[in-house]
């Protein structure tokens, strides 16, 4: 692997957290309703706890190697069994990026372009990259995240206009009911993807500046995240907002502008195809690092090949029918929320306690 710099990985950490809330945020809203967006906000105080606790962990105890921590923690029995489902979880996370562009682009914009036919332009495009040294990824990251960000900003700008502040009173209005804290749970799910790139930790050069960069990338996750919920229910209304699938589509065909802008939907086709496209290169290249040590000798391209198979297999019938998908995400979030949140600060606190008590010795 190639050298990486904190400020890479604060890109990756940026693209992973807040891809899935800024997609499909109106599954979120079908629990929270009205008021989604403060529940929006405490998942991420929670997320933001939640990852400075385990930077400290590994500031505290110098250990940035997942592996490690984790056999370390675990046992090596327990621990490569965690290892093992750490990697099936980021294969499912492959597999729902790419179920969820092609269902994305077959609802919105292409409804007569068949499942099996975007998967073939998404898939293999993504395997040939990842067949390729990190390097790649570095530069595809740097690329497409600054265009991102960008799009994205000119796209919030231009639909100021559209928003309407009325629709998000009165706030907290009804009765607290539990389908508040399974939206709160949901997005919380949704934002411990930045698990994903615990592997990379320590492949990461000049580490002095790690623990901030990727707090800022964090905090860039939350604005973003938070803005589109709100931006999404003063727009459309929670009523109409939970109905709508891909609201980013629909929202960036409001933005006329002087005659010279007919509609958005080449900002929000470029911001979806791009950032899942990274988050399935991730996915896959943090599985395979996990597991670098068990494959060695095995031809990388060969690996690739047969999990992008599986993969367009897994994609193809989790996308083909969109309510068997959107189900499918919501168990993928309490999936992710046990591999992905809870489990890991149970590891990193017990990978604490053992360095100290092995210090007091």
């Amino acid at each position: 692997m190639e050298k990486l710099t904190s400020k890479h990985l604060s890109l990756l950490v940026f693209v992973v957290s807040v891809v899935s809330l800024r997609t499909y945020p109106s599954l979120f809203v079908r629990q929270g309703g009205r008021d989604t967006w403060i529940f929006t906000i405490v998942a991420s105080v929670l997320f933001f706890i939640y990852v400075l606790y385990l930077i400290n962990v590994c500031e505290k105890t110098s250990t940035l190697d997942f592996n490690k921590i984790v056999i370390t923690s675990l046992g090596k029995a327990y621990g490569n069994l965690y290892l093992g489902i750490f990697v099936v979880t980021l294969l499912l996370t492959a597999i729902r990026s790419a179920a969820v562009e092609a269902n994305a682009i077959h609802v919105s914009l292409f409804v007569e372009t068949p499942i099996w036919f975007a998967l073939l332009f998404f898939i293999p495009a993504a395997g040939y990259a990842a067949s390729k040294d990190f390097d790649s990824l570095i530069v595809i990251t740097i690329v497409s995240t600054t265009f991102v960000l960008l799009s994205g900003v000119i796209l919030s700008l231009l639909l100021i206009k559209t928003k309407r502040i009325n629709y998000l009173l009165p706030i907290l209005r009804d009765v607290l009911d539990v389908k508040y804290i399974y939206s709160t749970i949901e997005q919380l799910g949704a934002y411990s993807s930045f698990a994903i790139v615990l592997p990379l930790l320590a492949q990461v050069q000049h580490k002095e500046k790690l623990k901030r960069h990727i707090l800022i990338a964090v905090i860039l996750a939350i604005i973003v995240a938070v803005s589109t919920m709100i931006g999404g229910i003063s727009t459309f209304g929670h009523m109409r907002f939970k109905n709508i699938l891909y609201p980013r589509f629909i929202q960036s065909q409001q933005m006329p502008y002087k005659g010279f802008i007919e509609n958005g939907q080449l900002f929000a086709i470029f911001n979806l195809v791009n950032t899942w496209f990274l988050k399935y290169l991730i996915s896959i290249y943090c599985a395979l690092l996990v597991f670098k040590d068990r494959l060695r000798g095995i031809n990388k391209s060969l690996i690739i090949a047969i999990l992008s198979v599986v993969i367009y297999i897994g994609a193809y019938f989790a996308a083909k029918n969109t309510f068997v998908l959107f189900r499918l995400l919501r168990i993928y979030h309490y999936i992710s929320l046990v591999v992905f949140f809870i489990v890991p600060i149970i590891i990193f606190t017990i990978y604490r306690l053992k360095t100290s008590l092995n210090k007091c010795k």
